[in-house]
């Protein structure tokens, strides 16, 4: 679970149950830290980072260096939301099409965050 508070300055805070805090969030109009919408993008891409990470690391794929670049698209439509995400995955080092597509595979397969946005989970919001 994770705690959002809001703090003195108007910024906001998230808690996570060891007490690690990330600050700076962003509220709309302000001007420093991460939107909410960056935050769920980032989110999705540490998913995708990590996820690939494991399997470089378990079939011990020559990569150094692995930057995942997530984009995302509005809908049009209501209710407000995201229409779509788009993963950009950069790797220094060069594969042949098959681990290439092992590594979208992979990534489109064993990502929870992914999972989770591709095929929706319930919301409920309680008021305490």
């Amino acid at each position: 679970m994770v705690s959002i508070e809001k703090t003195n300055n108007g910024t906001f805070e998230i808690k996570n149950e060891l007490g690690h805090v990330t600050v700076g969030l962003k509220s709309p109009g302000g001007e420093e830290g991460l939107t909410p919408l960056e935050l769920i993008s980032s989110s999705l891409g540490l998913c995708v980072a990590l996820t690939l990470n494991q399997l470089i690391e378990r079939d011990n794929l020559n990569v150094d260096e692995l930057k995942v670049d997530v984009g995302a698209e509005k809908s049009t439509e209501k209710p407000s939301r995201i229409a779509r995400f788009i993963v950009d995955i950069s790797f220094s080092g060069e594969f042949d099409e098959k681990v290439k597509a092992k590594l979208i595979k992979i990534a489109n397969r064993a990502c929870t965050i992914g999972n989770t946005l591709a095929h929706g989970a319930e919301v409920e919001v309680n008021v305490n």
